[in-house]
């Protein structure tokens, strides 16, 4: 998936392994750890020369959504400039997926829960332009909370866009996705840089109701799916197929995963 975003977005793609996970080293991953990486990684992309800081965006898919929005307010809140944020089939909270997902384990959740992951009270408070990529099959999370996410950053965000993704799955909307699922990445990236700039000019001068007559703020588009040829079963499994897995992975205490294909 990665080799075919560099390849039809001509970007330049920092993949991150988190602790314990693949390649990475063997210090025990848990919420506030993930949360410091992803911070080490945006300071490390904003030093290297070859970068435009300029043109930084955030992707996040499942788990690694809810990093990304961690990032983006941490951005946000320390004046940290970012072009845009990017997520694909991702969570209101973790609390909100045993709401939802696990009725009966629901009144117990607090004596169970580690993480917390609480994307939905991020989401109404950030300002950089945001695309929601949503499978609208996703068997793991829920297809309303994406929705939710998308309608709690209208308020806020310069340019907010869902974008739904026909018999999309969990973990390959990307390949169900087609050619228009990298067609509307490239689009959003396009009018981010394009907007973001202009809002930074005008900053001082300009008013919010100016602002939204003279950019297409808040847009929903409604993705064909129409698959590319491709082989479903080497679609690499980004997240355990249920819940429970999930948490597990995402609190684990344990040794290094030896998922080696994990990227978000």
């Amino acid at each position: 998936m990665l080799k075919k975003m560099y390849l039809k977005l001509n970007v330049n793609i920092l993949m991150v392994e988190y602790r314990g996970y693949g390649d990475s080293d063997s210090v025990k991953p848990n919420e506030k750890g993930l949360k410091l990486d992803s911070e080490a990684a945006l300071a490390f992309i904003r030093n290297h020369p070859k970068i435009d800081t300029e043109r930084v965006f955030i992707f996040g898919r499942s788990l690694g959504g809810a990093v990304a929005f961690h990032l983006a307010q941490y951005a946000q809140q320390n004046n940290i400039q970012l072009a845009g944020l990017l997520v694909e089939n991702t969570f209101l909270s973790i609390s909100k997926m045993v709401d939802q997902l696990m009725p009966l384990v629901a009144t117990i959740k607090f004596l169970v829960l580690r993480i917390g992951w609480n994307s939905e009270d991020i989401a109404p408070t950030l300002g950089v332009p945001i695309l929601y990529l949503a499978g609208d099959r996703d068997e793991l999370v829920p297809h309303n909370q994406m929705k939710k996410l998308y309608e709690l950053s209208n308020k806020t965000s310069l340019y907010a866009k869902f974008h739904i993704i026909r018999n999309g799955t969990h973990n390959d909307s990307w390949m169900r996705g087609g050619s228009e699922y990298f067609d509307t990445m490239r689009e959003f990236i396009h009018k981010a840089i394009v907007d973001g700039k202009n809002s930074r000019s005008d900053q001082k001068s300009t008013s919010e109701d100016t602002w939204e007559s003279s950019t297409d703020r808040h847009s929903v588009e409604i993705g064909s799916g129409e698959a590319e040829k491709c082989d479903e079963s080497n679609s690499i499994p980004i997240m355990p197929q249920n819940l429970m897995g999930m948490a597990k992975e995402a609190s684990k205490l344990g040794g290094k995963s030896t998922d080696k294909g994990k990227v978000d």
